[in-house]
């Protein structure tokens, strides 16, 4: 195998981690006619590929909890324009902590209420949780304000919303492997020819270590090992200053979490 150049590797720049949405479908397009490459997937999976993915590529979006905040709706419309179906997997075994910007607001929603003259995101708070209470417990221990198991609040609010979404509970398989790096290996190779991966890998902040320590080094053991590398869309800019707005819920989200956190039906 051709060794990489340097100045293309993520390692030295970041950004190489990711290909471009136009880009990613027409590759994943052409792997999925490579015999070899399946070969080799499957080899290296040894029979632990997830069966959800059957004969159609599929946009791949892993949250914890599936909610139609702004990177869901931003995920549907990436699926939409690559002209394939969008997948969800969970991971809802996972423990919240309010540190973790991403998990804080399953718990802390924010609705985008526009930008202000500096360019900064408005927003209105609406906490479905006692934030501090919940620090530290599984998510699918968790209870909203209204008694409702937390993860059913949220699939309440999916349903309405985007109900076609195909949202599955990852926990098992992930805890299958027996360390972060390995679950990181098997989880980048499902990016080599099933599925574009949407996800942005911040390099500062809170996600910063998981991505130099962990992702990057798995994404160059994910191309040496297969050649091509794993293909990831980032929705998100990946560096600079957090903005709240992908950490945001669309404004007409807002009534319908209310309600249900007083005591009404998620369900339209």
């Amino acid at each position: 195998m051709n060794a990489v150049p340097k100045t293309e590797t993520a390692e030295s720049n970041p950004d190489s981690l990711y290909t471009p949405l136009a880009c990613a479908v027409r590759e994943l397009r052409k792997r999925r006619e490579d015999a070899g490459l399946a070969r080799k997937v499957a080899e290296f999976l040894d029979g632990r590929k997830p069966p959800h993915f059957q004969d159609e590529p599929r946009a791949l979006h892993w949250p914890t909890v599936a909610s139609p905040n702004i990177w869901m709706h931003e995920v549907h419309v990436a699926a939409d324009q690559m002209g394939i179906m969008p997948l969800v997997f969970e991971y809802q075994r996972d423990k919240f902590h309010p540190g973790n910007e991403t998990k804080r607001h399953l718990g802390q929603l924010r609705f985008f209420l526009g930008r202000d003259r500096h360019g900064s995101p408005r927003t209105r708070c609406l906490n479905a949780v006692d934030v501090n209470g919940a620090a530290g417990k599984p998510f699918e221990r968790i209870h909203s304000h209204n008694g409702q198991g937390f993860i059913d609040f949220h699939h309440g609010l999916l349903r309405r919303y985007f109900p076609q979404t195909e949202a599955h509970d990852m926990s098992g398989w992930i805890e299958s492997w027996p360390t972060i790096d390995a679950f990181y290996d098997a989880y980048l190779s499902l990016c080599i020819r099933n599925c574009v991966l949407l996800e942005s890998f911040r390099t500062e902040g809170s996600e910063r270590e998981l991505t130099e320590q962990v992702v990057l080094p798995a994404w160059h053991r994910a191309l040496e090992r297969f050649g091509v590398k794993p293909l990831i869309v980032a929705l998100e800019p990946v560096s600079g200053p957090l903005d709240l707005y992908w950490y945001s819920y669309p404004a007409e989200v807002e009534p319908l979490a209310r309600q249900a956190l007083n005591g009404g039906s998620p369900k339209g």
